[in-house]
């Protein structure tokens, strides 16, 4: 994690926009943020930001910082945040716990299902209504306005993943998996990647873009593009 200094634009006046300056004040932990480690931010339909950082949650209202915990908390550290639909924020902290922010209010989720490996990674699917939460060798799909598991996947991964329309992408242990809200999982072989299986053990970013699905192998900083039922490098930069 990169430590970065937040730094928030606010247009002064909102008529005759054209006329007006940008205003810039940058904010560290010499002047209201609680740490300047910071992981996630994401703004709120009111116009707040919520910081998910080292030192935990907190709102900015644009003049003030506010902190939030839970007593499920066993560590500050949070992250990984998810808008969805109904106006949720879920996240995770660096053990294994889930928690959600409603109403101003963070709350410890528990998962009954045995799951392990480390902290999850949460995506949720482009409406907002679903989401997924991805251990080392287990999958949970879950419904988030009225909070449910609708299905469990057994699926070794190295919690990169990534939700699109119909499913979830996840790096497997040898090849890309996309796997519906059905369950039906496809695989995806790396064609032209040496040494798959180690590159594999390191994030894999996903992403679309004009109709293309794409993943970033950070450990080679390969891009690879999804053609014909499998993923080969691009020429990009070449």
């Amino acid at each position: 994690m990169k430590r970065v200094i937040i730094l928030f634009g606010i247009l002064l006046g909102f008529s005759k926009v054209w006329a007006q300056e940008m205003y810039t004040q940058s904010y560290s932990d010499k002047n209201g943020l609680p740490d300047n480690e910071v992981f996630d931010i994401h703004q709120d339909k009111r116009g707040y930001l919520w910081i998910a950082g080292n030192s935990g949650l907190v709102r900015f209202s644009g003049n003030e910082f506010k902190s939030f915990t839970s007593p499920g908390q066993r560590m500050p550290a949070l992250a990984d945040m998810q808008a969805m639909a109904d106006g949720s924020l879920w996240m995770h902290d660096f053990g294994d716990r889930i928690f959600v922010l409603n109403h101003d209010s963070l709350k410890y989720f528990p998962i009954p299902e045995q799951v392990g490996g480390g902290f999850p990674t949460l995506a949720s699917d482009p409406s907002g209504t679903y989401l997924w939460i991805a251990w080392n060798s287990k999958i949970l799909l879950y419904q988030t306005s009225k909070p449910s598991l609708i299905k469990q996947f057994p699926i070794k991964t190295n919690r990169s993943i990534y939700a699109d329309k119909a499913g979830l992408w996840v790096s497997s242990e040898s090849a890309f998996v996309h796997i519906n809200k059905q369950g039906e999982q496809h695989v995806f072989p790396l064609k032209n990647v040496r040494d798959v299986q180690r590159k594999l053990t390191d994030k894999v970013f996903f992403m679309e873009r004009n109709g293309h699905v794409y993943a970033y192998l950070r450990s080679s900083k390969e891009l690879l593009v999804l053609q014909s039922g499998q993923f080969i490098p691009t020429n990009f930069g070449s």
